[in-house]
C-alpha cells in the first residue's frame, strides 16, 4: 500500500480528533476518512466480531450436528458436480 507523508498540522488534527477525520478538498468534497492505525485496527476488530456474531446467530446447530453425524462421504468429483449444479 502506498504511503502519503502527512503535513504536521494534519497529523495534529488527526490526533485531536481522536484518530479519525474526513479528508476533503477546498470546496468541501469529501474523498474519504483518515484513521490512525490504532483506530483502523479497532474498527476492523469490531467488524470481525460483528461478522462472527451474525454467523453464530444464523447457524442451525441441529443441521450442523446432523451433517457431522452423517457417515456419507463424497469424492472431490462428486463435490465439484454438486457445486456446478447449484
Amino acid at each position: 500500500m502506498p504511503t502519503i507523508q502527512l503535513d504536521p498540522s494534519v497529523a495534529a488534527k488527526l490526533a485531536e480528533a481522536g484518530g479519525q477525520i474526513e479528508v476533503a478538498d477546498a470546496e468541501g468534497k469529501i474523498y474519504g476518512v483518515l484513521l490512525t492505525a490504532e483506530a483502523h485496527k479497532q474498527l476492523e476488530q469490531q467488524w470481525k466480531r460483528a461478522m462472527c456474531d451474525l454467523a453464530f446467530a444464523t447457524m442451525d446447530v441441529a443441521k450442523i450436528e446432523a451433517a457431522l453425524a452423517n457417515p456419507i462421504r463424497h469424492s472431490m468429483a462428486d463435490v465439484i458436480k454438486m457445486v456446478e449444479g447449484a
